[in-house]
């Protein structure tokens, strides 16, 4: 199904992100994995099915230019599963809006970034496809999650 085809994963050494992995490698894709948890990054990667996969710790999704060089050092690009993310937690009242300004770059401005780095790699290669993968944080808030909550919701 994936076979000859490149999967750039972010997000990879979270629980989500690496079945994510698994899955794609599994199903014959060369996957990139990036996350910046180096040790559990090259854990999921030496675990996948398959060879040639790729673990890149050191990309900050959150600055333009870092997705633009991660999508030239893959090379082909079929499809980018974004499953990034992480929260702090606060009430509303205590958050402030350095607390908001974090949680949107590391929620929304990694998967926007990427998403644009991507896009013209993947229309270069014919066609594949995006799969953001949010939280039910987004349709349900909890308590001390505003922030969180908002921007899986975005």
């Amino acid at each position: 199904m994936f076979q000859g085809k490149t999967a750039i994963v972010t997000g990879a050494a979270g629980n989500v992100g690496s079945a994510l992995a698994r899955v794609l490698a599994s199903r014959g894709a060369r996957v990139v994995a990036v996350d910046t948890v180096r040790d559990r990054l090259e854990a999921t990667v030496t675990g996948l099915a398959g060879s040639g996969h790729l673990a890149v710790s050191d990309c900050d999704l959150a600055d333009p230019a870092a997705a633009a060089a991660l999508v030239a050092r893959a090379g082909r690009v079929d499809a980018v599963g974004t499953t990034v993310g992480g929260f702090d937690m606060a009430p509303l009242a205590d958050t402030d809006l350095a607390m908001w300004d974090r949680m949107f770059a590391l929620n929304v401005k990694t998967t926007w970034n990427i998403y644009q780095a991507a896009v013209p790699a993947i229309r270069a290669a014919g066609g594949g496809a995006l799969c953001g993968i949010g939280s039910v944080a987004g349709l349900k808030a909890g308590g001390q999650v505003a922030a969180y909550a908002a921007t899986k919701a975005a």
